[in-house]
């Protein structure tokens, strides 16, 4: 799926980088964290917009373009790549009506204000539209200190489709597009603030290997792995803490088994 995401990129000259976990992996190691389970790419919004116009067409049959523009029901706050007759269940995953396919996360890199204070309360305001969508598409109430107002609030959030909150919340995070700020953040990929950077920080890409694939990251990046894994980012987790992220259920490959690939089975029949 990366190298399907950077055949179509290159081809339409768009530019787009490998983000988080991998771009720290293609660093530190050359490649996956030996304990990482997926992939991740990003883009400026300009980039990423064309790239959504394109890439459904472009794809290959193998995969799929998932998106709340033209998937109805889909309720990501990014867009995915997914690899077709592949399948997982996760604990997260469970909790939601979704499509449970093997997928890498599209994230956008999008203008706030320049402001520190403005940007921080522009994320805030899109954290708060981020729990009343979860309470919605989980369609229960919260655990936790939020628990009994997001219960008085389910049966009028359910009032409004999914959808209609998806592109409202786009509207949101595109507020700042046309507004020439010189300062950006990846608004919609994690719940802890990371700050905010020079637009200049994405605006160019540079080749960069991620195990045998030739890719991309920002001329940025290491402003970008210190905002994220802190400045000691080339330092290896104790073992206690080189953990996945997800707690994967199911994990099926189909169709997409490595030619060549000897599959094997656990005593229940699943794919190991």
């Amino acid at each position: 799926m990366l190298r399907e995401i950077d055949r179509i990129c290159r081809k339409h000259d768009i530019k787009y980088f490998i983000s988080y976990g991998t771009m720290l992996g293609a660093v530190r190691h050359g490649g996956f964290i030996p304990w990482d389970d997926d992939v991740d790419v990003a883009m400026l919004r300009s980039e990423f917009e064309k790239f959504r116009q394109i890439a459904p067409k472009e794809l290959n049959e193998r995969f799929s373009y998932e998106s709340h523009v033209n998937n109805n029901g889909y309720h990501y706050f990014f867009d995915r790549l997914t690899a077709k007759d592949t399948y997982f269940a996760s604990k997260y995953s469970d909790d939601y009506e979704m499509h449970k396919g093997i997928s890498i996360d599209i994230f956008v890199v999008d203008n706030v204000p320049a402001d520190p204070k403005a940007a921080y309360r522009f994320w805030k305001g899109l954290m708060r539209r981020r729990m009343i969508m979860n309470v919605r598409w989980k369609n229960t109430a919260r655990k936790g200190k939020a628990y009994l107002l997001s219960k008085l609030l389910l049966p009028f959030l359910r009032l409004r489709s999914m959808d209609s909150y998806s592109r409202s919340y786009e509207k949101a995070v595109r507020k700042y597009e046309h507004k020439d700020t010189g300062w950006v953040m990846p608004a919609s990929s994690d719940h802890k603030y990371r700050g905010t950077f020079p637009v200049e920080t994405f605006s160019e890409v540079i080749p960069y290997r991620f195990d045998d694939v030739d890719t991309f990251i920002p001329v940025g990046y290491k402003d970008f792995l210190k905002a994220w894994y802190t400045d000691n980012y080339m330092e290896m987790l104790p073992l206690s803490q080189q953990n996945p992220f997800h707690d994967y259920y199911r994990l099926d490959l189909g169709t997409h088994i490595q030619e060549g690939a000897e599959p094997q089975y656990d005593y229940m029949g699943e794919l190991l």
